[in-house]
C-alpha cells in the first residue's frame, strides 16, 4: 500500500532514540549517552544541555537539545565551556559561553544574533535573566574584589582582607546599559552565615554573599539569590531599594509549615501562581539533602507557606550547583548539578517522571525542559498514521521537507525506537533552499506480535560540528485478536519486607474505556491488600512507565513480615486493539526476618585492602550462593552480580570517582546478609 501526503508545512515536536542508520555521521562520534534511568510518561519537549566540565577522556564541550529518551534534535561541539542554556518566548536561545563568559542569543534559525557582555567587569556565568514580556531588558551580573579591615567587624578579622562582592546589571535590548547595582550597598559583611562551610571572617578572602542567581519577579523589581547569606531578596529595579529579604539573618518572613528552610540555595523563580519556587542545595540540613521547594509567599504579612517540597528517594545531594523549573504541564524539573543522578522530573504528586543522568562523561550544572522544535529545516507532517497493515506489502507514506536556508542540506540519518517503521528514500538526502523534498517513510510490522505500534523518527542533518534534527511521531496496525498477560511480581514466599510490586504486561495497555493510563489514575487502578481481596488496604504510590507495559507498585512503608498480600487490578484492561487483559490476582508472603537466615554482623566480614584504589576483596562465615549490590554514596548502582563463593569474593570498583561506597549482599532469596562499607581513594 502506498499513500501520498502534501499538506502545507506544519512544525513537528518530540521523542525517540534506538537504532541509528546512516551513510556518514560525524558529528555523532561526539554525541554523550544520555542515559535514561527511569521513565513514567514525562512531560512532553526537550531538555536543554550546556556543558560546564568533562569528566571522561577524549570528551567535548557542547551545547545540546536531546529529547525524553536522551536522542539529540541538536548538538553542537564548543569550543570552551557553555551554561545556563534556556529558551525564550520568542524562540530565542541563550547561554552563556566562553573564557571570558559572555552571553549569546540564537534565533530560530540557530544563529548568533547577539553578545551580552557586563560593563567593566568579567560577566559571572551562574545565571542569567531577560524580560521577554516586558521591555526585553536583560540581566547579568559578574563578581569583583575589595579590600576591607575585618579586624574592625570580628575578632581575629584579617586587616586587609579580599572581600569578593557581586554587581548587578541591567541592559536594554541595544546592549545599553541601563543600572548597576552593588552587593556592597545592599548587604552588610556579616550578614553571611557564620555556619557555612565556605565563609570565614576571618580569612584573608571572604565570600560572604557569592550571589548565583538573578530573575525578574515583577514589573518593578527582580530577585537575587546570595547563597552563602541563605537569602532570597526582593530589589526595586528603579530605586535599588530592597523590598524584601527571605532566609538568612536579615529574614522578614515567618515559614510556616516548614521548620528546615532552605540554605546554600539557587534558582529562585516566580511561578505564574504567584509562588516562589527555588532549589534547596540543603548543604547546612541535618542530615544533608537537596530538595525542590516551593511557598506561597504573603508579601503584605510576610509569610512563607510551604506549599511542596519535592525531594528524591533515596536523597540526591548537589553540594553546589542545581537548579529547579516549573514546567507549564505542571511537572517539577530538577538538576542536580554535578552531581549523580543528573536530572529528575517529579509529577504534581511527587513521583518520579522521567530520571537522567550524564555525570559519567560531562556535567551541565543547570538543566530546562522547554518544547521546541527547529525552523532551519521544517517537515510537512508531525505525525504520520499508516493506518492497517494488510500483512503482506509495506505501507508507505511519503511526506515533505522543506530548507528554510540559503544553502543546500543533506539529511544524512534517521533514527527510530523500533525495527517497524523505516526511510526508503536513499540518504543522504539533498534539500535544496526553499523547495519542498520528497522523503518516503514506510511501515512493516511483520516481526511484532502487537496490534498497535509507535514510534518516533528523527531526520538529521549532520556535519562535523554540529546537528540539526526534526521529529516525526509515527504509529500504524496490524490484526490483532490476542489478549494481552500480565505477570504479577513476587509471587512466592520467602519475599523480603522491602519488596516492591511490579506488573509486567505483555504489550502496552489502556483503560477498558479506551482512556490512557498516567500517574494521576495509575493508583486508582491497583490493589494491595493484606490476607485476600477482602483484607485491609496498604497504602502505596504506583507508577507506569512511558511505553505503558510496567507498573511499579512501591508500599509507603515496609511491609509486615510473615505476612500474606493480595495484589489485584480494580478493572479489567486493554490492549491498543481492544483485547481485554488475561490475568490471575496474585498472593506473597513476606519472610521473619531471622526465619531463614540470620544477617551477619561487621565483625564476621574482612575486607582488604580498605580503602583501595579498585580491587576489594572480602572473606565472609556466609557460605551460599549471594547476590551483590555495591551502591555509591548517593545512592546509584555502580556494581552488581552474582558470588558464587560468598568465602571469599572480590569487588571491583576501577575506574570509581573516589569516595564512600556500600556493598549489600542478599542471599539468592533476597534475605539480607551484611552491608560493607568501602572507601576507593
Amino acid at each position: 500500500m502506498k499513500r501520498y501526503i502534501l499538506p502545507p508545512i506544519i512544525c513537528c515536536l518530540i521523542l525517540l532514540s534506538g537504532s541509528v542508520h546512516a551513510q556518514s555521521d560525524p558529528v555523532s562520534n561526539y554525541f554523550p549517552e544520555i542515559k535514561i534511568l527511569e521513565s513514567n510518561g514525562p512531560a512532553p519537549g526537550y531538555f536543554f544541555l550546556a556543558v560546564k566540565g568533562l569528566t571522561a577522556p577524549g570528551a567535548k564541550h557542547y551545547i545540546a537539545i536531546v529529547d525524553n529518551y536522551g536522542t539529540p534534535v541538536f548538538f553542537r561541539l564548543m569550543p570552551k565551556v557553555s551554561v545556563s542554556m534556556r529558551l525564550l518566548k520568542n524562540d530565542t536561545i541563550g547561554f552563556i559561553h566562553g573564557v571570558p563568559r559572555k552571553l549569546y542569543l540564537m534565533d530560530e534559525m540557530l544563529n548568533i544574533t547577539d553578545t551580552i557582555n557586563t560593563a567593566g567587569y568579567k560577566l559571572d556565568g551562574h545565571d542569567w535573566d531577560i524580560d521577554d514580556e516586558g521591555n526585553h531588558h536583560r540581566y547579568v551580573f559578574a563578581h569583583y574584589q575589595r579590600t576591607v579591615d575585618m579586624s574592625q567587624l570580628v575578632a581575629g578579622g584579617n586587616p586587609s582582607a579580599v572581600i569578593e562582592e557581586t554587581v548587578i546589571q541591567e541592559f536594554d535590548p541595544d546592549n545599553n546599559l541601563l543600572n548597576t547595582w552593588r552587593t556592597e550597598d545592599l548587604f552588610d559583611i556579616l550578614d553571611g552565615n557564620d555556619e557555612s562551610p565556605h565563609l570565614d571572617f576571618t580569612d584573608a578572602e571572604v565570600d560572604y554573599a557569592h550571589l548565583n542567581s538573578v530573575a525578574i519577579y515583577s514589573d518593578t523589581s527582580f530577585i537575587v539569590s546570595t547563597r552563602h547569606m541563605n537569602e532570597i531578596t526582593n530589589i526595586d529595579r528603579r530605586s535599588g531599594e530592597i523590598i524584601w529579604r527571605l532566609g538568612g539573618k536579615k529574614n522578614e518572613f515567618t515559614f510556616i509549615d516548614d521548620p528546615e528552610g532552605f540554605n546554600h540555595q539557587h534558582c529562585p523563580r516566580r511561578l505564574e501562581n504567584g509562588n516562589l519556587l527555588l532549589f534547596d542545595n540543603g548543604n547546612l540540613h541535618d542530615p544533608q539533602y537537596s530538595s525542590a521547594v516551593e511557598y506561597e509567599l504573603d508579601e503584605a504579612n510576610k509569610t512563607a507557606k510551604l506549599v511542596n517540597r519535592f525531594r528524591r528517594t533515596p536523597d540526591a545531594l548537589a553540594l553546589r550547583d542545581g537548579s529547579v523549573q516549573r514546567h507549564k504541564n505542571g511537572n517539577t524539573i530538577i538538576s542536580w548539578g554535578p552531581f549523580w543522578p543528573s536530572l529528575t522530573e517529579f509529577h504534581p504528586d511527587g513521583s518520579v517522571a522521567i530520571e537522567l543522568d550524564m555525570t559519567d562523561h560531562s556535567l551541565s550544572p543547570r538543566i530546562e525542559k522547554f518544547e521546541w522544535k527547529t525552523k532551519v529545516f521544517e517537515t510537512s507532517l508531525d505525525s504520520v498514521d499508516f493506518g492497517m497493515y494488510d500483512g503482506v506489502n509495506p505501507v508507505e507514506v511519503t511526506i515533505q521537507l522543506l530548507n528554510n536556508t540559503d544553502t543546500v542540506m543533506h539529511i544524512t540519518s534517521f533514527t527510530g525506537r523500533t525495527a517497524h517503521f523505516n526511510v526508503a528514500s536513499s540518504l543522504p538526502l539533498s534539500m535544496q533552499p526553499g523547495v519542498l523534498t520528497d522523503i518516503t517513510l514506510t511501515f512493516d510490522p511483520q516481526n511484532s506480535d502487537v496490534g498497535y505500534l509507535k514510534d518516533v523518527l528523527t531526520l538529521s542533518s549532520d556535519n562535523e560540528n554540529q546537528r540539526i534534527a526534526r521529529q516525526v511521531f509515527l504509529e500504524g496496525y496490524q490484526q490483532d485478536n490476542i489478549s494481552p498477560t500480565l505477570i504479577i511480581m513476587p509471587d512466592s514466599s520467602n519475599v523480603p519486607v522491602d519488596a516492591v510490586v511490579t506488573m509486567e504486561f505483555s504489550e502496552p495497555v489502556r483503560r477498558s474505556d479506551g482512556s490512557e493510563i498516567d500517574y494521576s489514575n495509575v493508583n486508582d487502578l491497583i490493589v494491595l491488600r493484606t490476607a485476600d481481596q477482602n483484607g485491609d488496604n496498604v497504602p502505596f504510590n504506583a507508577t507506569i512507565n512511558t511505553d505503558k507495559t510496567m507498573v511499579t507498585v512501591n508500599p509507603a512503608s515496609l511491609l509486615d513480615s510473615s505476612a500474606i498480600y493480595y495484589v489485584d487490578l480494580t478493572e479489567h484492561l486493554e490492549d491498543y486493539s481492544g483485547n481485554i487483559i488475561t490475568y490471575a490476582p496474585e498472593t506473597f508472603y513476606t519472610v521473619a526476618p531471622l526465619s531463614v537466615e540470620r544477617p551477619l554482623s561487621n565483625e564476621e566480614f574482612k575486607v582488604f585492602p580498605n580503602p583501595s584504589s579498585d580491587i576489594f576483596t572480602i572473606t565472609s562465615a556466609y557460605h551460599q550462593n549471594a547476590n551483590i549490590k555495591v551502591f555509591s554514596s548517593r545512592g546509584s548502582i555502580v556494581s552488581e552480580h552474582p558470588v558464587f563463593n560468598p568465602a571469599r569474593f572480590m569487588i571491583d570498583l576501577t575506574g570509581q570517582p573516589p569516595g564512600v561506597y556500600y556493598a549489600i549482599i542478599r542471599s539468592d532469596e533476597n534475605l539480607f546478609i551484611g552491608r560493607l562499607k568501602l572507601l576507593v581513594e
